[in-house]
């Protein structure tokens, strides 16, 4: 019995060894588990806010205006320039604008109308289009037919 007993208590000697070193690894195994825990919350927490940094610098490029600010232009006159020395406006005179309105009315009449040439330009001043006779049309289109009868026949070979 004697040994019946060193033997169990060997055993339970091995069984609380490894219980103990399976007891310290997990122990580690949990304490690496918090520690990559906390660095995963670290680099979701460093997305969230360079995202939102993100976020509000596109929204301050969207609103914002490029260039110089409004009001800076160049119209104003700069500091020790005289008064008269900005850009002047340029008016059209009535008359002026009468004119141009009764031509614009002119030529959406004559398109209501129909009329798509220009006004101004005789009718025949144009480049003359050249005829072809009727003898060099039948050439042509006897010369069009043989190709197309060697063409269904299976010739391919070019005649000129």
């Amino acid at each position: 019995m004697a040994t019946n007993e060193s033997k169990t208590a060997e055993f339970a000697e091995d069984l609380g060894k490894l219980l103990s070193t399976a007891q310290v690894k997990a122990q580690g195994w949990l304490g690496q588990r918090t520690q990559i825990a906390k660095t995963l919350e670290g680099v979701r927490d460093t997305a969230s806010r360079l995202l939102a940094d993100l976020g509000r610098e596109s929204q301050r490029a969207v609103r914002g205006r490029r260039g110089r600010p409004p009001g800076s232009g160049t119209s104003k006159r700069g500091p020790g320039r005289p008064k008269g020395s900005g850009r002047k406006r340029r008016k059209m005179s009535a008359a002026a604008r009468a004119k141009i309105s009764a031509a614009q009315k002119a030529r959406w009449a004559r398109q209501k109308a129909g009329e798509t040439k220009k006004a101004g330009r005789p009718k025949g001043s144009g480049r003359k289009r050249r005829k072809m006779s009727a003898a060099a049309r039948a050439k042509i289109s006897a010369a069009q037919k043989a190709r197309w009868a060697r063409h269904k026949a299976g010739e391919t070979k070019k005649v000129s």
